[in-house]
């Protein structure tokens, strides 16, 4: 588990970049065979700032034009080209899929959505409020390979980065985030 302040948009905004980063470096590395998609949940509570971090990674993905928050359609759909300088996807397109679940009253409206199957295929899932699509059991809404908590903490905005499954430990574990600035490590402030 990483942690990270983000002291304004512009931290937010690179943050998103590195995230595009870590996509790629993955997307590159999966076996064509074995690829079956990538999913982050991004949690928090309102204005937080999600949905700037989401924007930020498909900006740096290559999106270009407006980039709607899916708040009220549920989902955005958007489809990428890879960078060229990597080797093993150099023409493939990336499908990526804007999840917001914020508006759902019961989780089982995922179901009822139809969204399984954006979770079946070899795609980029971004979900904000995953918690509201997820069952008390912890069914419905898959498990995230990589989870991006924010929250405010006065000013600033507190991130935590947390694989959820191998993959997303790996690819965590390859990522350098050294252009964010760390979390003092509340233990060793509170013993001084």
């Amino acid at each position: 588990m990483l942690r990270y302040v983000l002291a304004d948009t512009s931290v937010s905004d690179r943050l998103g970049g590195l995230l595009a980063d870590l996509v790629i470096a993955g997307f590159s590395s999966a076996g064509e065979a074995s690829f079956d998609g990538f999913t982050l949940h991004f949690s928090g509570d309102l204005g937080a700032g999600k949905t700037t971090v989401v924007r930020a990674l498909l900006r740096a993905l290559g999106v270009e034009g407006r980039i709607k928050s899916p708040t009220y359609t549920l989902v955005e759909p958007y489809v990428v080209q890879l960078p060229k300088d990597v080797e093993s996807r150099r023409d493939m397109n990336l499908y990526c899929y804007h999840f917001d679940f914020y508006r759902f009253e019961d989780p089982h409206e995922w179901l009822e959505a139809g969204f399984r199957d954006y979770f079946s295929d070899a795609a980029l899932r971004l979900v904000e409020w995953p918690e509201r699509a997820r069952s008390d059991d912890g069914g419905l809404l898959p498990a995230p390979d990589l989870g991006v908590a924010l929250a405010v903490d006065g000013d600033r905005r507190v991130v935590t980065l947390a694989p959820c499954t191998q993959r997303g430990s790996t690819w965590l574990s390859r990522a350098s985030f050294d252009a964010l600035p760390r979390m003092p490590d509340e233990s060793s402030s509170r013993a001084g």
